[in-house]
């Protein structure tokens, strides 16, 4: 067996993840080479550390706490972008907005017949049942 092909292995031959055959022919490489044994040495080395790891990291005490502060933090930002941002658009409104007033009923009316006689329509009259504006198209082009 070869270094290339044994070292791609050794993770699994020192976690014991191999079959029986394959363990065998990497332990008769390893005996015999000695980069390949330095390697072995070396993860048996880290799965030692490992191993003396508490099973599970205790949280500090005060996690919590900081876990709280954070979100407030984070929340009186985006307030405090909101309002920043907020301060321009009003003001961008403020000075865009139409200054005119409401148009009235009878100037709307004058616009709208205005435009009738522009557009060659003319008012025919209002429908007796629904009040709705009835308007006649006459084409004084055709004629």
């Amino acid at each position: 067996m070869s270094c290339n092909t044994s070292q791609s292995k050794l993770s699994a031959y020192v976690d014991g993840e191999m079959s029986g055959m394959e363990m065998q022919a990497i332990r008769r490489h390893v005996n015999h080479c000695p980069d390949c044994q330095g390697q072995v040495n070396d993860l048996k080395s880290v799965q030692m550390v490992l191993r003396g790891l508490p099973s599970t990291p205790e949280a500090p005490a005060n996690l919590p706490d900081r876990i709280t502060a954070s979100i407030k933090t984070t929340r009186r930002n985006y307030l405090r972008y909101a309002i920043v941002m907020a301060i321009p658009l009003c003001a961008v409104a403020v000075i865009f907005y139409p200054r005119s007033a409401p148009i009235r009923a009878q100037d709307r009316d004058l616009v709208i017949h205005r435009q009738l006689a522009k557009d060659q329509l003319f008012d025919a009259g209002t429908d007796s049942t629904s009040g709705a504006s009835l308007v006649h198209y006459a084409n004084l082009e055709s004629r």
